[in-house]
């Protein structure tokens, strides 16, 4: 008869075959905490740094900004003290709370990410900016491409901010255009399609044309 699984190897299988982790994750909290954290202190800070940077993420995912920040009030204080990535998550969740958007995607592109958490990243990279996307939709009735290119975290000379030729526009220009948005050439502003529903605390990305682009050209 085989043993049960490992803690260590439980959270890999979640990681690695759930494309939905967040439940599986809040109920490997108490265990992961009794077994490699004492009084505080960390006794595998590679497995808990995994383990509360995935579930970190997936409550970003969830538009979760409150529980997410109640996570650094039940860490290890060791984990937090000496631990690179959750010293990054903590100034994420600040500026994901602040809408700072250019500390935002510097974090997510540069934080030293464990490789079972990466995927989990990468998709929220692109939940966080269709949300700016949304945001930017209810905000303004006028946007000029280079505020857009910043609130999307794109460099200025990237692919996706050039013209093609022959009067084809960015391919930024032409992926908005496609949910909605309309460019005005002489004025060289766009201006937003307002979203059809508010974005919900579950909701989750369905990749598209500017999923692509900004994989491509966003995060590289």
């Amino acid at each position: 008869m085989s043993s049960a699984p490992s803690v260590p190897e439980r959270l890999t299988e979640i990681l690695s075959t759930s494309t939905s982790p967040l439940e599986s994750l809040i109920e490997l909290e108490g265990e992961i905490n009794m077994k490699y954290s004492q009084d505080g202190t960390a006794s595998d800070t590679e497995l808990l740094s995994t383990y509360y940077s995935s579930y970190l993420i997936c409550l970003l995912l969830d538009d979760d900004i409150h529980e997410a920040r109640m996570i650094f009030r039940r860490l290890p204080l060791t984990l937090l003290e000496d631990d690179a990535l959750m010293k990054a998550l903590e100034k994420l969740v600040r500026a994901v709370g602040t809408r700072d958007h250019g500390t935002v995607y510097e974090i997510l592109k540069i934080a030293p990410w464990h490789k079972l958490t990466e995927p989990l990243v990468q998709s929220y990279t692109v939940h966080y900016r269709k949300k700016v996307i949304d945001d930017t939709s209810l905000s303004y009735k006028t946007v000029r491409l280079p505020t857009i290119e910043s609130k999307l975290g794109l460099e200025p000379d990237s692919d996706a901010m050039q013209d093609t030729g022959d009067d084809v526009p960015s391919q930024l220009i032409q992926d908005l255009s496609a949910k909605g948005w309309t460019y005005d050439s002489v004025s060289r502003l766009m201006h937003p399609a307002r979203p059809t529903t508010q974005p919900g605390a579950q909701e989750r990305i369905t990749l598209g044309q500017i999923t692509a682009l900004i994989g491509n050209h966003g995060s590289g």
